[in-house]
């Protein structure tokens, strides 16, 4: 039998038709006679890959191509040649299965633990540097489009931050994150705080308003310090990249990766690894509560209130949050993702009982 192909002299870019025979010895002659005999034994034969074109390159240099691929492994049986292992295993049903569920597998542990193991081992790893500068102009854009300057009484800003100085922790020097406290008008975020990876930490009027004592106030900043402590800023920035790295790995599309950057961070990632790093945060203020003599129940007083009286919730604004066609102080659009970036800080029963639940150990 016959094997039809194009041949390639690789003197010129010029291609020939050419068939191939094969003997019982194993020898390959050709028809024209473009090529001297040969053994097949002394041909390099390309590996099957599907329907993709074959090629058997001869110790002269030339190369036959070929798609005729039932031939070609016909001849391969009669003389007992290797199809090549990729062929095999893409061939076979049971491994084909196997491997996409090994995939899938992959997939859902690589996004659901080895993403954030990764990015936390990567975060406690790089210089504080990093976080700082991953920080640097964040305050600038966000005052530029969203705040406005803080209508709170100068010598209560000032007696919050000598109490917030005191809650820091003992480890700064020179190469760690410098800590500071900033107010501002929440406006669109209402009752809010939240901490830049460079260790600036940010608290509205507004929450400072819904607060009754001193103390709630100063366990939400100790919630934040947590934030900036546990590295979550940066350790959500790795995130993002893994992800989009995964992407690319599957996809092979590099713009797709760019765009899950850009629309999916808050929508994907925050929602799998928000809850974990709030509880994290929240260990962090509730041995520093304890610590400082500040009543756990601080923490649930303030967080219950915002609960009940807080513009968004986690990931989406509230149904009675109408802000759709709303426009922010300055006139610009109003921005969703800084929304979900804001509203990153989910309330939920456990975390009130988590408090809770310390306050009355200590009460016996």
């Amino acid at each position: 039998m016959g094997l039809k192909g194009l041949y390639y002299d690789g003197q010129t870019a010029e291609s020939h038709d050419l068939q191939l025979e094969l003997d019982e010895q194993g020898i390959i002659s050709a028809h024209p006679s473009l090529i001297k005999p040969v053994a097949i034994k002394d041909v390099i034969l390309s590996r099957r890959i599907g329907k993709v074109a074959r090629t058997l390159t001869f110790p002269s240099g030339g190369v036959f191509e070929t798609t005729d691929h039932e031939t070609l492994d016909s001849w391969l049986d009669e003389h007992q040649m290797s199809h090549g292992l990729v062929h095999k295993l893409e061939s076979s049903t049971r491994y084909v299965m196997a491997a996409l569920i090994f995939i899938l597998v992959f997939i859902a542990w690589t996004y659901f633990y080895g993403i954030p193991w990764f990015s936390k081992v990567a975060a406690n790893a790089l210089p504080a540097e990093a976080s700082i500068y991953i920080g640097h102009g964040a305050m600038e854009t966000m005052d530029e489009r969203f705040f406005l300057e803080s209508d709170l009484d100068m010598e209560l800003q000032r007696s919050l931050s000598k109490k917030f100085t005191q809650l820091l922790p003992n480890n700064e020097n020179d190469s760690e994150i410098k800590y500071k406290l900033l107010f501002r008008k929440g406006g669109y975020f209402g009752a809010n705080a939240f901490a830049l990876p460079d260790g600036t930490v940010v608290i509205t009027d507004e929450l400072i308003s819904l607060a009754t004592h001193d103390e709630e106030i100063l366990s939400i900043l100790l919630h934040e310090i947590g934030h900036v402590e546990h590295r979550h800023s940066l350790r959500r920035v790795i995130s993002h990249s893994g992800l989009a790295v995964l992407t690319v790995l599957i996809t092979g599309d590099v713009s797709s990766a760019g765009e899950l950057i850009l629309a999916l961070p808050n929508i994907l990632m925050d929602s799998s690894y928000s809850r974990d790093h709030e509880w994290e945060a929240d260990g962090y203020a509730l041995e520093k509560m304890q610590i400082n003599g500040i009543p756990t129940s601080r923490f649930a007083d303030i967080m219950e209130r915002l609960e009940s009286e807080a513009k968004f919730e986690y990931g989406s604004v509230n149904e009675d949050a109408s802000i759709a066609d709303e426009e922010c102080e300055n006139g610009d659009a109003f921005d969703y993702d800084w929304v979900d970036y804001m509203s990153s800080h989910p309330v939920s029963k456990d975390r009130i009982a988590r408090f809770r639940a310390i306050e009355t150990i200590d009460s016996k």
